[in-house]
């Protein structure tokens, strides 16, 4: 939910809204605002603008086996996003340059090493260290807006900060030198921004996200893939060696306040039923696979259900970059390592090296075996990782994974063939397929899941693998459940429980996952309501100790939300 800023949610724009449409350059004068809320207040706000007098469709009439056919230009192509930060004037920014050339000069590097307190307090505090030597004197409202933007950009990343900010952002992209900066936004889709970086400002910028990402980029290594320090995925490259535009970025954003199955039945990404049947399937031990397009939610389908794992089971994940994140204690993370082929034939021959050995997937998931786990959870399997995951189902550890597939008859045929080579004897030891897509519905954007799909055995005549879909989104009737599923009839069986027994316990389930949802939402909107009204005492009152207070019982709370685990 996007936070206006009025306490009230109106159609029409508000009077701070107005003001900043009659203040847009000559170059936006075509565009409207359409939607305005705060990143970071009183400090950074988000515009939506849209250009005016632009018809929501555009008609093209194109003859068809004689009809006319009228097609819709997608609305996000007219959108432009639009970052509003204070303005310094020239006077402000010759003294603001001044400041950030002594905080240079006198920093320690091992400053932010002290870890009794955040690296932002310990900056603040000799931010104001100078403003007292150099008897710099400033207004409150020009001070916290210089230490903003020394914030940003001691310890962010410069003008990106606001778009990490934003919650409503999934993605970020950056196609070359002097080219605007495309975002994923949740409610419009794919959107230009205002923002982009000439040549020395976006070389600067990706070293800089490596370098804080702990990876090596330079012209003789100009790609890499990298773990930001808040957990976002990032793709680099570095000048015109393998990208012909210049350096470039693409940044997969971590959400560190992970959805809850609650959520993905609130937003209908799976039905209360689809989410009961998942629930059933997690707690007894059947072997899942999330399949679909690039960003289809996967990934989030995969940690939201791993909520239904008891909390005492020994879990092992494996990834090649941080995107799973569950609450359970008994849970052991691991994640690849690129390392270089230099390094690898030392390694092979026994010798001593700084170098770092390449970890895959594969070498993981060998490495996981031994643990003893009772739930082995893959971020995504895309090569030889996937016959170890096989076996491991086949020796009955419990996998849970994820895989770029579209329907049932595509994820099989990958796992057949190169590279993963899985025999198709073992593929029936998959229990449950769901496939998922993002779907566009009046010009928004949506993650839903299509279908669920049961692996039922092998056809020993045809060899084929026999399966059935037992949600579908295009079935006009659902299915009888507890008459067709043999998932299950599979955890009756092993629960020992009658048929009436199943079904009352699958129906407690979705009256549970209903009430959930519903004391989310309700929830969500008094803590938006209270984040706001705090958020502009703070700004009036200025009062520091206040803004940690609230910082600090807003971290307890949303670590409390992560911590939930659902035990029925």
């Amino acid at each position: 939910m996007t936070k206006k800023m009025t306490k009230k949610t109106t159609g029409n724009i508000t009077e701070k809204q107005t003001v900043l449409t009659s203040k847009l350059t000559n170059g936006l004068k075509t565009y409207e605002i359409i939607d305005f809320y705060d990143l970071s207040y009183p400090h950074s706000s988000a515009q939506i603008l849209k250009q005016k007098n632009e018809k929501r469709k555009t008609e093209i009439e194109e003859k068809i086996n004689g009809e006319i056919e009228t097609k819709t230009e997608p609305e996000s192509e007219n959108l432009l996003y639009r970052i509003i930060e204070p303005v310094l004037s020239s006077e402000k920014q010759l003294l603001f340059d001044k400041i950030i050339s002594l905080l240079n000069d006198s920093i320690n590097p091992n400053l932010f090493e002290n870890k009794n307190k955040s690296k932002t307090e310990l900056l603040k505090k000799s931010f104001f260290e100078i403003l007292k030597i150099y008897s710099i004197r400033l207004s409150e409202k020009d001070a916290a807006e210089m230490f903003y933007f020394i914030e940003r950009n001691f310890l962010k990343f410069c003008e990106i900060s606001p778009l990490l900010d934003d919650k409503n952002i999934e993605d970020i992209s950056c196609n070359g030198y002097d080219l605007p900066i495309y975002v994923f936004h949740q409610k419009y889709g794919s959107v230009k921004t205002t923002l982009s970086f000439s040549k020395p400002q976006l070389d600067l910028l990706v070293r800089r996200m490596a370098q804080s990402s702990k990876k090596h980029i330079s012209v003789s290594n100009p790609m890499t893939d990298a773990t930001m320090p808040d957990g976002s995925r990032v793709h680099l490259t570095l000048g015109n060696e393998i990208t012909v535009k210049g350096s470039t970025f693409t940044i997969r954003k971590f959400n560190e306040k992970p959805f809850l199955p609650a959520d993905l039945v609130s937003n209908k990404t799976f039905t209360a039923e689809m989410m009961a049947y998942l629930w059933l399937c997690v707690e007894s031990n059947m072997n899942i696979i999330f399949a679909g397009g690039t960003a289809s939610g996967k990934t989030t389908s995969l940690n939201a259900v791993c909520h239904f794992i008891p909390r005492h089971k020994k879990i092992v994940s494996i990834e090649d970059t941080r995107e799973i994140n569950l609450p359970h204690e008994n849970w052991v993370s691991g994640i690849s390592r690129a390392g270089s082929e230099a390094a690898d034939e030392i390694m092979n021959s026994n010798s001593f090296s700084n170098y770092s050995k390449k970890l895959t997937l594969y070498d993981l998931l060998k490495a996981a075996l031994r643990q003893r786990p009772e739930y082995i959870l893959v971020g995504e399997i895309r090569g030889s990782e996937a016959y170890v995951l096989f076996q491991a189902m086949s020796t009955g550890h419990t996998t849970l994974s994820t895989m770029h597939a579209e329907s049932v008859d595509t994820l099989i045929h990958r796992l057949e063939n190169p590279p993963m080579n899985v025999p198709r004897v073992m593929i029936q030891t998959l229990d449950v397929l769901v496939v998922l897509a993002q779907t566009e519905e009046n010009g928004h954007f949506y993650k839903k899941c299509l279908s669920v799909h049961e692996i039922i055995e092998t056809d020993p005549q045809t060899s084929e693998i026999l399966t059935q879909d037992i949600f579908n989104k295009q079935r006009a009737q659902s299915i009888d459940l507890f008459s067709n599923s043999v998932v299950l009839k599979r955890i009756q069986e092993r629960k020992g429980w009658a048929k009436d027994e199943l079904r009352r316990e699958f129906e407690k389930r979705i009256r549970f996952l209903i009430n959930e949802q519903k004391g989310e939402k309700e929830n969500g909107e008094k803590e938006n309501e209270e984040k706001e009204n705090g958020e502009k005492e703070n700004g009036e009152k200025e009062n520091g100790e206040k803004e940690n207070g609230e910082k600090e019982n807003g971290e307890k709370g949303k670590k409390e939300k992560e911590m939930k685990i659902y035990d029925i």
